[in-house]
């Protein structure tokens, strides 16, 4: 049969109709297929994407994305198959990212307490030795991508339009807080400021840390007046501080007076000087009195 035969034998209408068809006969075939409830990475470590398995699935699928984020690959092993996964997890946090911000899904019961521990296991990593007066470079975290990815997450939940604190507070525990505390010591300055980030946020979302979170920061700013010269951190949390201190009622309680006296004012006689910063949070004492 001709090309001129074939086009007469075929009108448009004929043709809508068979692709019309072809289209009801795929979404039959996949609205049949079983709904599966885990997933397995392929032979290339590879998870399928949210948006290309059924709804029914997704939520099966995120947990199967959690739990791989949750394996850590060193960035300083070059061997292909480790960059292969490094590579992955990396594609799963920015896949997450998408979720985090607004989804409901990201905040679903069977979810959230795994999706806050691997981001809590991404993040907090054993601190190197690294003296900065003794080097000349700049220290670079080698794991910063995937450190980077899950304090960014960390900061999205707390942003996400379906957060509820009541929901979350057994699951960012004291515990969590501490051990970013900790974190502030790390050498690497961008995890330090991305962890500013965090506490700040779970200091305005848990008023039930409001006040483990402040002393926490005295604990903090006590370590390095008496008993350390390093100053790694200092900047982030005085910082943290002047925005809690900007928040405060008035008349100041006498905790708050305590942390001025005790705290803030001896810090000006120390060898590190930070004056900018505690003349900052000064001044929101200052603007509280008045």
């Amino acid at each position: 049969m001709g090309w001129d035969s074939m086009r007469k034998s075929f009108s448009g209408k004929q043709i809508k109709a068979r692709v019309s068809a072809a289209a009801r006969n795929t979404k039959i075939s996949v609205t049949n297929s079983p709904i599966r409830t885990e997933f397995e990475p392929d032979i290339l470590k590879r998870l399928p994407q949210l948006s290309h398995v059924h709804p029914a699935e997704q939520l099966a699928l995120l947990r199967a994305k959690i739990e791989y984020c949750s394996n850590m690959y060193s960035f300083k092993n070059k061997d292909q198959e480790t960059e292969r996964y490094r590579k992955h997890k990396s594609q799963t946090f920015i896949e997450l990212t998408g979720l985090a911000k607004n989804s409901p899904m990201i905040m679903n019961e069977s979810i959230r307490g795994d999706f806050v521990d691997m981001l809590h296991k991404n993040i907090v990593l054993l601190i190197p030795d690294y003296n900065e007066d003794m080097e000349e470079e700049i220290y670079k975290e080698p794991q910063f991508e995937h450190i980077g990815f899950a304090l960014n997450l960390f900061a999205m939940i707390l942003n996400n339009r379906h957060f509820k604190s009541s929901q979350m507070k057994t699951i960012i525990t004291q515990n969590v807080i501490s051990d970013f505390f900790q974190q502030m010591h790390h050498p690497d300055e961008r995890i330090r400021e991305s962890l500013k980030t965090v506490l700040h946020q779970i200091y305005t979302n848990f008023i039930v840390h409001r006040g483990y979170i402040r002393r926490e920061i005295s604990n903090y700013l006590l370590e390095f007046l008496y008993e350390s010269d390093s100053y790694r951190g200092i900047p982030q949390i005085m910082q943290i501080l002047g925005s809690i201190v900007s928040g405060f009622s008035v008349p100041l309680k006498a905790e708050h007076k305590v942390l001025l006296i005790k705290i803030l004012i001896p810090l000006h006689c120390s060898r590190k000087s930070f004056i900018f910063n505690f003349l900052y949070t000064e001044s929101q004492y200052s603007e509280q009195q008045k």
